[in-house]
C-alpha cells in the first residue's frame, strides 16, 4: 500500500492510458476544460451525460449528451 502512496503519476496519464472509456459529467466551462486537458494527454472521452431534467437533445463539443441511465446501459465499467 505504502508503494501506491510513493508513485507520482499523473491523474492526466492514468486516464488517458485507461482501458476503461472516459465519460465525462456536464456541460459548462470545468467540463470543457477536463476533455481539452484529457485530449491534449492523448486521451478519448467516450460520452458526456448531465443531470436526466438538462438531457433534452443536446449536444456538447460535438458529444450527444446522454443521460446517466443511457450510459449506465451502454457501457458495463467506465471511469
Amino acid at each position: 500500500m505504502l508503494e501506491l502512496l510513493s508513485e507520482k503519476e499523473n491523474v492526466w496519464n492514468v486516464l488517458a492510458n485507461s482501458d476503461k472509456p472516459v465519460i465525462v459529467y456536464g456541460m459548462g466551462n470545468g467540463s470543457q476544460k477536463i476533455i481539452e486537458t484529457l485530449l491534449s494527454f492523448g486521451g478519448q472521452v467516450s460520452d458526456i451525460f448531465a443531470s436526466d431534467e438538462f438531457v433534452r437533445g443536446h449536444s456538447f463539443l460535438g458529444y450527444k449528451v446522454l443521460k446517466y441511465s443511457e450510459i449506465c446501459e451502454k457501457y458495463e465499467d467506465f471511469i
